[in-house]
C-alpha cells in the first residue's frame, strides 16, 4: 500500500492528467485483490503487465524498491 500512497501524492502534484490515468489503470484493482487474498506476487505481476503496456514498468519497479526499503515497524499503528 506504500506504493499506492506515493502514487496518490504524486497524482495530486502532477499537472499531467495522462499520468493520473496511467497510474489509475495500474493500481485500480489492487485493493479488491488484496481483500480477496490474492497473492501479492500475483498482484504485482499483473501491475507490471499493465505498466509495461503503458511504458512505465521501470517506474513501477522503482516504486517497489522504495517500498521494500521502508521500515514499516516504525509506522504508528491505529488504536
Amino acid at each position: 500500500m506504500d506504493m499506492l500512497g506515493i502514487t496518490l501524492v504524486e497524482m495530486r502534484t502532477h499537472s499531467n492528467s495522462e499520468y493520473a490515468k496511467v497510474m489509475s489503470d495500474i493500481f485500480h484493482n489492487v485493493p479488491s485483490r488484496l481483500i480477496a487474498n490474492i497473492s501479492p506476487n500475483v498482484i504485482y505481476e499483473d501491475m507490471k503487465r499493465v505498466a509495461k503496456r503503458h511504458g512505465t514498468e521501470k517506474y513501477l519497479d522503482a516504486l517497489m524498491q522504495h517500498s521494500l526499503k521502508k521500515d514499516f515497524s516504525k509506522v504508528d499503528q491505529p488504536i
